[in-house]
């Protein structure tokens, strides 16, 4: 099996219980093998942790095992029932048992934005399917539709590339800045994580910004 892909989803909880996002969510993986699910959420709290989640049915034992690996990863069965959890429930529909979910602090430093990704890295060699989701507020239908979200989009992530490129030629090295250590809103800070996590490239799947596909319930990337 190949190392899954890297998507970036974003809805709005009303716009996901209206608008099937759930089927929406089956077509965009339909043809990706997976053996679990990882969704990545950015908390609202200003701090460090990176915080894993599970419902202790026994279904993420690769997680489980090598989590221990990783100082900056905490592990719990409490998991917090935010608008990010009610979005995970309704795209994931059925499939809910077989996610984890990893919430990511405001403040994490770089070395733990780093431990992060190699936790990720390992977790795809196994299969995991990681999806980096934000819920946002309600959607404007013009602003999505007509793809001005996609614009700007696209515009912040040719940046980060540029950005990337620069420091890689000036100080001859692969790090890039990440959400870490920009300051971004929410929203951006999760596309910059699977901008990261994806190989800090354009995307080369993008879903749900045309008027046809906004009545699906989700927009988003792919980093195949």
């Amino acid at each position: 099996m190949d190392n899954p892909p890297i998507f970036y989803l974003n809805s709005d909880i009303k716009t996901a219980e209206m608008k099937r996002a759930s089927s929406s969510f089956k077509r965009i993986t339909k043809n990706v093998e997976y053996t679990n699910i990882i969704f990545v959420t950015v908390s609202d709290q200003n701090s460090n942790n990176i915080l894993i989640y599970s419902d202790g049915a026994g279904n993420n034992e690769y997680i489980e095992s090598i989590y221990k690996d990783y100082k900056s990863l905490v592990y719990s069965d409490k998991n917090i029932l935010d608008d990010d959890w009610k979005l995970i429930e309704i795209i994931c529909n059925e499939l809910v048992n077989k996610c984890t979910r990893i919430n990511i602090g405001k403040k994490i430093s770089n070395s733990e934005s780093d431990e992060f990704s190699d936790f990720i890295a390992r977790c795809r060699v196994k299969g995991s399917l990681v999806i980096c989701l934000y819920t946002s507020d309600i959607h404007s239908d013009e602003i999505w539709e007509y793809g001005v979200k996609d614009l700007y989009f696209r515009r912040v992530i040719k940046k980060w590339i540029d950005n990337f490129a620069w420091d890689k030629a000036l100080n001859n090295s692969s790090k890039i800045e990440t959400s870490a250590n920009i300051t971004l809103n929410n929203e951006l800070k999760v596309l910059n994580f699977a901008f990261y996590l994806g190989g800090r490239g354009m995307p080369q799947r993008l879903f749900g910004f045309s008027r046809t596909d906004r009545k699906k319930g989700l927009i988003g990337y792919g980093w195949m």
